[in-house]
């Protein structure tokens, strides 16, 4: 189950917004009313903000193209929609709004790794310029990002450990830095919440 939230983080004109997603919790389902599949996705926007044709890109980019179709049907989509697919569709929300900030809590917890690689991977392509900040057990969660911290139990209390990744190679870094406004440094993140015993 997933539930996404859209609020703005702080003032820098009319563009920084940001968008929480959270795997399975008790707030899953909240913003999956009844209504039009097409609305659960283009929500907190209104169904026309987004051409249609956008909207159906967003699902087949998702692994959803089996439920184009359906854009227009109501349902109760919390109870039609598997976990996976609503995870899914989270990440469609993402793609169509393009935050400055995604904050995810087991966003890909109900996703096999095929899946979590395709939906993650819209950090690496259309999102490039996006802000990504994780909280998640999986491995290969860390390959979408470029820094990790670890939270380590310690004797004197607990301490974060910062891990980077090497630089990603110079075509890569010139998409990155094209999507970005200037004047912004994208800082991505993983951040583990198991603890483990410092050495």
């Amino acid at each position: 189950m997933i539930d996404s939230r859209w609020a703005p983080l702080h003032r820098l004109g009319d563009t920084t917004s940001w968008l929480v997603l959270f795997g399975a919790g008790l707030l899953a389902g909240a913003l999956l009313e009844i209504g039009t599949l097409r609305a659960a996705l283009t929500y907190p926007s209104g169904v026309r903000k987004f051409p249609i044709a956008t909207v159906r890109a967003a699902l087949v980019r998702c692994g959803l193209k089996h439920l184009v179709d359906r854009l227009n049907e109501s349902e109760r989509w919390d109870r039609v929609l598997s976990g996976g697919e609503q995870q899914r569709l989270a990440f469609g929300r993402v793609l169509l709004h393009k935050p400055d900030w995604v904050f995810m809590d087991e966003a890909t917890s109900a996703l096999d790794d095929e899946g979590q690689a395709a939906v993650l991977g819209l950090f690496k392509e259309e999102l490039a310029g996006t802000t990504l900040v994780s909280i998640a057990h999986r491995a290969g969660v860390d390959a979408f990002h470029d820094r990790t911290l670890t939270l380590v139990m310690a004797v004197g209390g607990a301490r974060l450990v910062t891990k980077r990744r090497p630089p990603a190679p110079k075509r890569a870094q010139a998409v990155t830095n094209r999507s970005q406004t200037p004047g912004r440094r994208s800082i991505a993140a993983v951040v583990f919440r198991r603890f483990r015993s410092a050495r």
